[in-house]
């Protein structure tokens, strides 16, 4: 049987014992493991999104998951986004049929059967949320028709003095489609939906054979203490600020914006 000779140790000349030859072995594989991984950590691009709530911090992060991604899956539209989207639009004219209320414009409303009825419902958790009792194949003609009234549209006209998202006039526009229960939105419609983000979602995309770590994080006040947990190595900070509410209300609760 072969004997095996360990180099001696280069200081005293003393025989080294194998154990510990394997041992400084195994730390320089770990040490060397350990540099690949700082150069890998180090090429990756890390980019933070911050911005007050609704400003378009998660619709830019969708823009580039379409552009740079694999955008969305038919059935993640159908089962994800779908009712997310359902639930924006009766949301939205929830809050118009407030404002009418709000801003004393029920004189001007014509269809006071259907703008009762829809104040009136139950299913919505009186908060414009739809229950799974109710979809907007039911609601959907009675929010066709509160949309041409005229008082809904004196409301709209006076939206910067109350909480709504404009964009979602493109689901008012197209309600007839939307109501079919076969829709399946387009990524226009992901991208004009409104989804509160909670606590930090991390999403991963290589653009130019380069790995984006992209931070989207909740803008509402008691989201943003969370906001620094993200700042550390992070490479840019993409602020974003929405154009269309310079002259609107801030949502009440104001503690919760």
């Amino acid at each position: 049987m072969p004997i095996l000779l360990t180099p001696p140790c280069p200081c005293t000349g003393a025989p080294v014992r194998p154990s510990l030859v394997q041992a400084n072995e195994r730390s320089r594989q770990i040490d060397a493991m350990n540099a690949r991984d700082h150069d890998t950590e180090q090429k990756k691009i890390k980019l933070l999104l911050l911005g007050a709530g609704e400003s378009g911090k998660t619709t830019v992060l969708k823009q580039m998951q379409i552009i740079y991604g694999k955008g969305f899956a038919e059935e993640e539209l159908r089962l994800q986004w779908a009712p997310r989207i359902n639930e924006n639009v009766v949301a939205a004219m929830k809050a118009l049929c407030d404002a009418v209320e709000d801003l004393e414009l029920m004189d001007q409303v014509v269809n006071q059967t259907e703008f009762d009825s829809f104040q009136s419902n139950e299913a919505m958790n009186g908060v414009g949320l739809l229950s799974p009792e109710l979809s907007l194949s039911e609601i959907g003609p009675v929010i066709k028709v509160l949309w041409n009234d005229p008082g809904i549209q004196a409301a709209w006209e006076q939206r910067s003095e109350f909480q709504i998202i404009e964009s979602h006039v493109k689901y008012f526009e197209k309600i007839d489609a939307m109501s079919d229960p076969e829709y399946t939105p387009s990524e226009e419609d992901v991208l004009l939906c409104r989804s509160r983000t909670i606590g930090i979602v991390k999403t991963v995309l290589e653009i130019d054979k380069n790995e984006f770590n992209i931070f989207d994080v909740g803008g509402q006040r008691n989201e943003r203490r969370k906001w620094i947990h993200c700042f550390d190595e992070v490479t840019a900070v993409i602020f974003v600020a929405a154009l269309s509410e310079y002259d609107q209300v801030i949502p009440r609760p104001f503690p919760s914006v």
